[in-house]
């Protein structure tokens, strides 16, 4: 099928150039690090200097202010060559840099997304517990408000990032009198760098001017059978000191505002045609309310099924075997 009908003449500039980088950088160097299970410290610095590290966000918050297309061919381009580095930009990307710009307050965004869209330190999300992951409603992590700043004290498993990184945003439950998925808060934590002298040496995944949050720490970095120049490891709240400021107030109402018991049972939602990505990336409450204020019926969907059609008035979907 024809480029054209896809991507635009940018669309294939970006591709173009980092499937060059990818070809002349990453892939002779892919397994010496995958050997060592060394996280690729002199290639994040190139690819912080060619702005992959930012490319969907506004060029006003230090982004590349391209669209998401663009994102997803330079994820392609690099895991066609080695899963590590892609993941190490989409990470960052989607997992750590989306909540803040999504969910963030004007001056949280203002404060961390330059930093994370530039490549300056690197970001990752704190969700995974022992317990928990998939199913947020099982986080054990706790914070507990004192007034100016919260304590947290828990532990995250299998974060990407959780050693280099030195933004995260993570999950921790603010009222232990809640059930499942009431009382989670995000909370912008900050850490130093486990990597510092790496990190000196190639001039970017360290910033001495960003306040780290005391009680953050990254424990032993996993052994992996795959991706191992990705940094794995377990992120662990001691006593951690969260400012107020930091609490990311949009992702409370996700979690807060979309318990699994006010979804209808075995029925499926979508944003009417028309809507933009961006907008439905929003949160789940948007997409969810959509059923009703756009006269969108959501209807039993049979497994496996899919999306055959949308007719009718009020719109219904409907499903086929």
């Amino acid at each position: 099928m024809h480029d054209s009908l896809y991507f635009t003449d940018h669309h294939l500039q970006v591709r173009d150039m980092v499937r060059d980088f990818a070809q002349q950088v990453v892939k002779p160097s892919a397994p010496r690090y995958d050997h060592d299970s060394a996280f690729p410290w002199d290639n994040v610095r190139r690819m912080a200097d060619l702005g992959l590290f930012g490319i969907p966000w506004p060029e006003e918050l230090g982004g590349s202010g391209m669209d998401y297309l663009s994102y997803i061919l330079v994820i392609h381009e690099l895991a066609k060559v080695d899963a590590s580095h892609a993941i190490t930009v989409s990470a960052h990307t989607t997992l750590g840099t989306s909540p803040i710009v999504d969910f963030g307050t004007d001056e949280q965004k203002k404060r961390f997304v330059p930093l994370l869209a530039a490549g300056k330190v690197l970001g990752g999300f704190g969700l995974t517990e022992p317990g928990a992951g998939s199913d947020a409603g099982g986080t054990q992590t706790f914070a507990v408000d004192k007034g100016d700043h919260f304590v947290l004290n828990g532990s995250k498993i299998f974060i990407t990032h959780a050693g280099v990184g030195e933004i995260f945003v993570v999950a921790a439950r603010t009222d232990p009198a809640a059930k499942r998925t009431h009382g989670i808060t995000a909370f912008i934590v900050t850490k130093d760098t486990t990597d510092l002298e790496q990190a000196k040496r190639v001039g970017v995944g360290h910033d001495a001017s960003l306040p780290k949050c005391p009680g953050v720490l990254a424990a032993k970095k996993e052994d992996k059978l795959g991706w191992r120049a990705s940094d794995t490891r377990e992120l662990v709240f001691q006593d951690a000191l969260v400012p107020k400021e930091n609490v990311s107030r949009g992702c409370i109402s996700r979690w807060r505002t979309w318990p699994r018991r006010s979804r209808p049972r075995n029925t499926w939602c979508t944003t009417p045609p028309g809507s933009s990505s961006t907008a439905s990336r929003s949160s789940a409450r948007r997409r969810w309310r959509s059923c009703t204020r756009l006269s969108w019926r959501c209807v039993p969907r049979p497994r496996p099924s899919s999306c055959t059609a949308v007719t009718g008035t009020p719109r219904t979907i409907r499903w086929s075997a």
